[in-house]
């Protein structure tokens, strides 16, 4: 399974946005397993 993850660099993420990311990403990961 691949995942990419592709955030712009150009504009400033909100505050916040990356602990968000992460959690979901962390939980779609245990649901595929």
């Amino acid at each position: 399974m691949r995942i990419e993850l592709v955030i712009s660099r150009a504009k400033q993420l909100p505050e916040g946005a990356v602990p968000a990311l992460e959690k979901e990403l962390i939980t779609r990961l245990q649901n595929q397993y």
